[in-house]
């Protein structure tokens, strides 16, 4: 599972730059990420891509997991099941 609004719909992965990327019926809701401070934004994530050797997509996932505390977080093994079974419940519905 991917948080879809974690990744600005799509834009923090990169796969957005400018209205020509703009293809499909997803990609309607990045129009307002291409102007502001969407590009200044791409513009870190590439530096810090460049930097690491990560794809836009992981530091921004893995900057959203940093201010929520996440990386500090530590699930047991019944934890991480529970959430892949109820996962997989919805997968398969």
């Amino acid at each position: 599972m991917t948080p879809y609004y974690g990744l600005a719909r799509g834009y923090l992965s990169g796969k957005y730059r400018s209205a020509g990327d703009l293809k499909g019926t997803r990609s309607g809701g990045v129009k307002t990420y291409l102007e502001g401070d969407g590009p200044r934004v791409l513009a870190a994530l590439d530096q810090v891509a460049e930097a690491t050797g990560a794809i836009q997509a992981q530091i921004a996932l893995a900057w959203i997991a940093a201010r929520l505390g996440a990386m500090e977080l530590t699930l047991d093994r019944d934890q991480l099941d529970a959430r892949d079974a109820a996962s997989a419940a919805t997968e398969t519905a």
